[in-house]
């Protein structure tokens, strides 16, 4: 008498592909993902990831040592880019998801602008940010647009206004940092942003974040409420 002999079979594993853009400074950080060692970002910054939800933990590999963990959903046959990010090196880690792409361009004569305020020493009081560009008519800078209630963290983008300059719209921005409660410019030194990525190229849809560096001499010097210096600048972390 003939039998049969049921087989199972086990369901092939499905897959996402996280793209690590790391711009921490920390090269030889390793990725462990739910605990498991699975690649060096400094190396290789594409990686296929089980789908499903995860825990992502940045390595030392000098200590051991995890300096950042989060838990992320990855979606099955989607590709999505990971910012690692840190501002200077006495702050912490930070992950960030790049969703810029999915961001619509404005309409000529403006920018869109993701601003985080991250000097939380240097700026812990609401600030607002008045935006300035070169008028060609009287050579010199005139206000343009307000940067309202600037937040601590990457939110949502706001429309800043972009202004010509002998036919040609203008990248390059004056900034001026002011306390929202009192109106009072922190100030009198104009802080230089270019609204472009790290190789000078040009964008319409910006994410920028205000630096602070202890001591340190880029950008404006401003006094903070612990009575120490702190050198604040803004600086771009992506842009297209």
């Amino acid at each position: 008498m003939a039998s049969c002999k049921k087989e199972e079979f086990e369901q092939a594993q499905r897959f996402g592909t996280v793209l690590i853009n790391n711009q921490s400074g920390l090269n030889q950080l390793q990725l462990a993902y739910n605990n498991e060692l699975y690649i060096n970002p400094g190396s290789s910054n594409s990686v296929k990831i089980p789908a499903g939800k995860g825990l992502f933990s940045f390595i030392d590999p000098s200590t051991k040592n995890s300096l950042l963990d989060t838990s992320l959903t990855i979606e099955e046959n989607s590709t999505q880019e990971l910012v690692l990010f840190r501002q200077n090196d006495e702050t912490p880690l930070i992950l960030l998801q790049n969703t810029q792409a999915n961001e619509p361009v404005p309409e000529d004569g403006y920018i869109k602008l993701n601003l985080a305020n991250l000097a939380k020493n240097a700026l812990p009081n609401p600030i607002k940010i008045i935006a300035y560009q070169i008028d060609e008519n009287i050579g010199d800078v005139v206000p343009i647009d307000t940067l309202d209630n600037v937040q601590s963290t990457f939110g949502n983008y706001v429309k800043v206004k972009q202004t010509y300059l002998y036919g040609s719209l203008q990248s390059e921005y004056y900034l001026i940092i002011v306390d929202a409660a009192t109106n009072t410019p922190l100030s009198s030194i104009y802080i230089t942003f270019l609204a472009s990525d790290t190789q000078g190229v040009s964008g319409k849809v910006i994410t920028a974040f205000i630096e602070e560096k202890l001591n340190g001499t880029d950008g404006v010097q401003i006094k903070a409420p612990n009575g120490k210096t702190y050198g604040v600048q803004v600086k771009t972390l992506f842009s297209n």
